[in-house]
């Protein structure tokens, strides 16, 4: 036997492991809230075309999702040309952060943002160059904009951002990305798009250009359209990048039932109509229960609230364990840094009457 390991990539032993939210499979019919998974479920269409497409299982599937990419030209009025399809956002955003950065560059996140964007330029050998927030959750454009060095390869922005539910303005976004360098890559992870209603909001799409550009947005089929299950995703860039990340991506992406049921859930309008229809109904009245209770509440246009406790009510990890001990499954998110805080998805009415009664009890437990 040789003495020699072998030994990881540099920024490998950096990685936290990821850990999902937890989803009760040991629990009789749990309350499934901790990855803000859509509330009414697929469209029955989309199911339907899945099903479907099985049948062909033994056939590799359209490399180049040109069905997919044209019905997203459609919904979103992006160019066809100028859109990547993968096995959801997260496996893009590696993608991504494969083709732009090398051992060394400096990949700026904010501290609250959603890990993936830290994990991904970890994995490149990146710098990871972390800004505080602004106040308590507030994305300090500032201060990004002062971090930016001669090594600064990619700023990732979620926007609307989890797990805080922070969102920049369309004018916010447009003036960051004009104080940036050109060689720097703005990537914008709008998962959260289509709850958004707020008219002063943009995903970022009017500043990615046809041909050339520095502006990346990234979209995922896991939330308003209920497919976390079927792993699709897709980034929005300029023509000269996606010639780029398609030598990189995996050639067979996504699967045929992912490409199937995701057209299919494009053309459903009626039924992403009722998902977000019930998601403001229930996150207006949710928040309405926890101003009862006096928990604090940060806003919120996605489909999940962030609530903060104050010390003497206990602690994010406190309130979880014990709304899992009830079969309700909630998001804590120490790991960024808010032990006060937990993150909890809109689920149906009775789901999040549910959820309210059990806070309420935690509360008079007194146990956190």
């Amino acid at each position: 036997m040789s003495d020699v390991q072998v030994l990881p990539a540099p920024g490998v032993l950096d990685i936290a492991t990821y850990k999902p939210g937890a989803a009760g499979q040991a629990v009789r019919n749990p309350v499934r809230l901790a990855s803000n998974e859509a509330a009414l479920g697929p469209s029955p269409k989309a199911v339907g075309a899945a099903n479907e497409a099985l049948a062909g299982m033994q056939r590799y599937p359209d490399p180049s999702c040109a069905q997919l990419r044209s019905a997203l030209a459609t919904k979103y009025a992006i160019p066809a040309d100028n859109i990547l399809c993968g096995a959801g956002s997260e496996t893009l955003i590696h993608v991504a952060m494969r083709t732009f950065v090398s051992l060394g560059d400096e990949v700026i996140v904010p501290t609250q943002a959603f890990v993936i964007g830290k994990i991904a330029g970890l994995s490149c050998g990146a710098r990871i160059v972390a800004i505080p927030p602004k106040g308590d959750y507030g994305v300090d454009t500032d201060a990004i904009v002062a971090a930016v060095t001669d090594r600064t390869k990619v700023l990732y922005l979620p926007n609307l951002n989890n797990p805080t539910g922070t969102m920049l303005t369309r004018e916010e976004v447009h003036a960051l990305r004009r104080r940036l360098p050109d060689r720097v890559l703005l990537m914008i992870d709008a998962a959260y798009r289509d709850y958004i209603e707020r008219p002063d909001y943009s995903s970022g799409d009017e500043l990615v250009g046809a041909d050339d550009g520095n502006v990346l947005v990234f979209g995922t089929f896991s939330k308003s359209y209920a497919l976390a299950g079927l792993r699709v995703g897709w980034c929005h860039a300029p023509a000269r990048l996606v010639e780029l990340m398609n030598r990189v991506r995996c050639a067979f992406n996504v699967s045929g039932p992912g490409l199937a049921a995701a057209v299919a859930a494009i053309a459903d309008a009626e039924h992403m109509g009722r998902e977000l229809a019930l998601v403001r109904e229930q996150r207006a009245a949710f928040q309405q229960s926890l101003a009862r209770l006096g928990i604090e509440a940060a806003p919120s246009d996605a489909n999940f609230v962030m609530l903060r406790f104050e010390a003497e009510q206990g602690t994010g990890g406190g309130a979880a364990a014990f709304l899992a001990e009830r079969g309700v499954f909630v998001r804590p998110v120490a790991n960024y840094g808010l032990d006060q805080c937990l993150r909890i998805t809109i689920g149906t009415e009775a789901q999040m009457q549910q959820v309210a009664d059990g806070l309420a009890a935690f509360l008079a437990d007194g146990r956190g």
